[in-house]
């Protein structure tokens, strides 16, 4: 079983039948250089879709011989940058793991 550290963001959906979106971003991922964001518009939802999209990263990282970074523990990811950024208008953030 392979297990990495996500962060779950949530977003407002104004105008929408869903009060929001659950984003799900594997830092380890983008740090390899792979895909790292995926979404649902739950939490669960967001958890399953997590689930898969980390396994056929796994898988893509395998394919392209790419050498993955020793998951990081919840504990050492910095929320600082995170929540500063521009690009993302959270009210909510939650880290956690994710294994398949």
């Amino acid at each position: 079983m392979t297990t990495y550290a996500a962060v779950y963001y949530y977003e407002a959906r104004p105008n929408k039948e869903e009060d929001y979106t659950v984003h799900v971003f594997f830092p380890d991922l983008q740090a390899a250089g792979l895909p790292a964001i995926t979404m649902g518009d739950n939490r669960d939802d967001a958890k399953e879709a997590a689930e898969d999209f980390l396994a056929i990263s796994l898988d893509m990282a395998a394919d392209e011989e790419k050498t993955l970074p020793e998951p990081t523990p919840i504990e050492k990811i910095v929320l600082a940058d995170f929540i500063e950024s521009e690009e993302i208008k959270a009210f909510r953030i939650e880290l956690d793991y994710v294994s398949v």
